[in-house]
């Protein structure tokens, strides 16, 4: 299956690539069932491989920087987190039909976060506190600073303002100028998910409470909607 392209220097990816790929790299995978996964995802195409696997292949150049942050770092996090992250298995080397590098991982089961049954906001909550803890108290020295290699993740909000703000505020979200420039909100660690300090908060769409045996689908959602207030 091949899916429209959403970038301008996308590569194809289709089923046929990514086998071809596994049989000449990696033929211990190659007699596995792959299955093209349709979400919403923009940097890499994603298949699942047999029951427990998935092959993760990016479809930009732009794209390859976080396949490759992914294979540095992920095991760095993975061993500090009371949440399962992907387990990076091999990484395949470009090749003829495909110039990029790429990965084969393990699955994550999960739910969807907007669709999946919530039984307690407050476990949710919790987890997602704890999470967010761990992630903080992790020793990332040598990592990408916030706002290096081309990502605006971790910086303070003003310096997104003009693509935030109207997207924000058509969600009815109140979020005042004052709330969004105030001098608290700076990145407190060097994560692409770090916090910032001030009055602004989120909700959590969705996160499990326990661990899974197992494996690579969001396991845990994004944040469902914010508030902020001014100041």
């Amino acid at each position: 299956m091949t899916l429209g392209r959403l970038h301008a220097d996308e590569v194809e990816i289709d089923a046929s690539l990514a086998r071809g790929l596994l049989r000449e790299q990696m033929p211990e995978f190659s007699a596995l069932p792959l299955l093209r996964v349709v979400s919403g995802g923009t940097e890499n195409a994603v298949f699942r491989l047999g029951d427990e696997l998935a092959v993760r292949m990016p479809m930009t150049p732009g794209a390859v920087g976080g396949l490759l942050k992914e294979v540095r770092w992920l095991p760095v996090l993975a061993g500090h987190l009371s949440l399962d992250v992907p387990e990076v298995l091999a990484v395949g080397a470009p090749a003829e039909r495909y110039p990029f590098p790429w990965t084969v991982v393990r699955w994550l089961t999960g739910e969807e976060a907007l669709t999946g049954r919530i039984e307690s906001m407050g476990e949710v909550a919790a987890g997602l506190g704890r999470f967010v803890a761990e992630l903080q108290g992790i020793d990332m020295t040598g990592a990408p600073p916030p706002g290096s290699e081309g990502f605006v993740r971790g910086l303070p909000l003003d310096s997104s303002t003009p693509t935030s703000s109207p997207g924000m505020f058509s969600c009815g979200t109140a979020a005042s100028p004052a709330c969004l420039t105030s001098a608290q909100w700076q990145p407190v660690t060097r994560h692409t998910t770090s916090l910032r300090l001030g009055t602004c908060s989120t909700v959590p769409a969705a996160l499990p409470s326990a661990r899974s045996s197992r494996p690579m689908t969001r396991r845990a959602g994004a944040p469902a909607g914010s508030s902020c207030r001014g100041q």
